[in-house]
């Protein structure tokens, strides 16, 4: 045999290892390399261009080396890999061995032929990695977990599991206050934290944003369980670059009639939003009372439109009372749903409809039902006041949501002015981004606009300086604290209420429930308020009576 015919021999035996580099490789490339009279082959492999111009090699690896050692004349083979960087294949001649030209060529063809293996093995790892990873945090993706329940599964040994589902709570604050790309470095190392007890037969993996999912053997849950409460992450060099990082968890130990994977998530996930909307705690484990919630939910989506035409979705009315006059100059249309003549507790349906563009559906049922209330009242020569809309920030994904809201208005031919849109505080910048537009456009059509719970969240005065808002509603948080004794919450509201003053934004407070708060709310100028203290949200008629009642007394 020639080297030539030697290295298709080679070429044709490598092809058949599906590994990088391994035993048989080495056996491999020692024959060919003796026949070839190759004192050393070597492999070194950058991750990217910069790493490679400072000479820092990702893997450096020799794959045969002559024990009479071998001449510093070298032929290189390198190209592209597959995702980035470069790899190259070095050959070099035995010790005292001077290769002729045709030796030279035959040493090439052998690391083309090694090269061209090799490339091939990168590529499907690189697909494998890429059919398996988030390429964002490098943690599992749903497709590997999916993968291995199904395994545990067919093999018949999911009983001796118990699935998490988990939340890494608060992200959206630590996005705010270190920017996208630091969460996302913290949210990798708080799952590397739980990667770190993870057993060669479990495993965990990112469903995607800030939830993961985990599959952990039933005798290793309670060591898995404590990193959820909370846990320290460090991730500067210095001693006080620490992030205290905490989960909620839906766990679910599985039986043995489990037949589906999604059977195994979905009871996970079931007890996570028991634990987050229900009982507020930091995990729960699945048991009757969350399979039946699951359940209810999964029927509410179902059956929605059912709902939705049956008019079970209706505004209630709280009034908002001028501080001055005592009188009702407005109201909030708040979303109850009405079942078989009882209402159902908004806590326990819009959570569920705001996870899916259901709940876009719904606001804008509550919009069409609160301008046609509008427009009987002024039909029957009564004097309407403004009434306020909630909107979730899912409509934010819609770009033409201000003139879908303009349309139902002037469907029934109202003034524009008798209908404020109300948004909640956004929770990213694309978001606040995409609000600013929606507010300009609905500025525009003459319709008014609110921020709902001001002062919740950490943008609130970024948002108000930006966005020109025509009302500022005060967070019940804020008037709370009023008569506590707490001077540094008094202060702050004080300058919010003196703030949006000076945009040009009218002020009313939430939850108002006693004299003493609507004295302190004229005292520092709010003018403006709803609460408990005149009226719990209304059915239409009722609201329609208290229009025409006397007007409250405000000392």
């Amino acid at each position: 045999m020639n080297k030539y015919e030697a290295v298709c021999d080679f070429q044709f035996k490598e092809s058949q290892i599906k590994d990088f580099f391994c035993p048989a490789d080495k056996g491999l490339v020692e024959d060919i390399a003796n026949k070839l009279d190759v004192g050393l082959v070597e492999f070194i492999e950058y991750e990217s261009d910069q790493t490679e111009k400072r000479g820092i090699p990702e893997q450096h690896l020799v794959y045969y080396e002559a024990g009479d050692g071998y001449d510093d004349y070298e032929i290189v083979i390198g190209d592209r890999r597959v995702i980035g960087g470069n790899f190259y294949f070095r050959a070099y001649p035995k010790k005292g061995i001077k290769w002729s030209a045709e030796d030279e060529k035959a040493a090439r063809a052998f690391l083309n032929a090694l090269f061209i293996v090799k490339s091939r093995t990168r590529l499907h790892e690189k697909l494998d990695y890429c059919t398996f990873h988030d390429m964002q945090t490098g943690n599992y993706n749903m497709a590997y977990g999916i993968s291995f329940i199904n395994d545990k599964i067919d093999r018949g040994i999911i009983s001796q599991y118990a699935s998490f589902f988990i939340n890494i709570r608060n992200m959206t604050d630590v996005n705010k206050c270190f920017g996208n790309e630091a969460a996302t470095q913290l949210m990798y190392l708080y799952a590397a934290e739980f990667e770190k007890v993870i057993g060669k037969n479990e495993c965990f993996w990112r469903i995607g944003g800030d939830n993961y999912c985990a599959l952990i053997l039933k005798e290793n849950v309670e060591k898995f369980i404590s990193l959820i409460n909370e846990k320290c992450i460090s991730y500067g060099d210095r001693d006080r670059d620490n992030v205290k990082m905490s989960a909620s968890a839906g766990i679910y130990m599985l039986d043995g009639f489990i037949t589906r994977y999604n059977q195994v998530l979905d009871g996970a996930q079931s007890a996570l939003a028991y634990a987050r909307y229900v009982v507020r705690v930091p995990y729960v484990f699945f048991d009757q009372k969350s399979a039946k919630l699951m359940e209810e939910n999964r029927s509410m989506e179902l059956h929605f439109n059912e709902y939705l035409n049956a008019g079970e979705f209706v505004p209630y009315y709280q009034p908002k009372i001028n501080l001055k006059t005592g009188k009702i100059d407005g109201g909030e249309a708040l979303c109850r749903w009405i079942k078989n003549g009882e209402v159902v507790p908004p806590m326990r349906f819009i959570p569920v409809f705001e996870r899916s563009n259901l709940i876009c559906e719904l606001d804008f049922e509550i919009l069409r039902r609160v301008c046609s209330d509008i427009s009987n009242w002024v039909a029957a020569g009564n004097e309407a006041v403004p009434m306020s809309v909630n909107f979730s920030r899912r409509h934010l994904s819609n770009p033409a949501i201000a003139d879908d809201i303009a349309k139902v208005l002037d469907s029934r031919g109202l003034d524009h002015k008798l209908v404020i849109i109300e948004f909640t505080e956004t929770e990213s910048v694309t978001d606040q981004k995409r609000l600013t537009q929606v507010i300009s456009r609905l500025n525009e059509l003459g319709i008014r606009t609110s921020v709902d719970d001001f002062g919740v969240g950490y943008s609130s005065m970024t948002l108000i300086q930006d966005i020109h808002f025509d009302e500022l509603k005060i967070d019940k948080s804020f008037v709370d604290h009023i008569g506590s004794g707490d001077e540094r919450k008094n202060v702050m509201l004080k300058h919010v209420i003196a703030f949006a003053a000076e945009l040009g934004m009218e002020c009313i407070a939430e939850g108002v429930e006693n004299p003493e708060q609507i004295s302190m709310l004229k005292k520092y100028g709010c003018l403006r308020a709803q609460g408990f203290y005149f009226a719990k949200p209304l059915p239409r008629e009722e609201f329609e009576k208290k229009l025409h009642e006397e007007p409250f007394v405000i000392e």
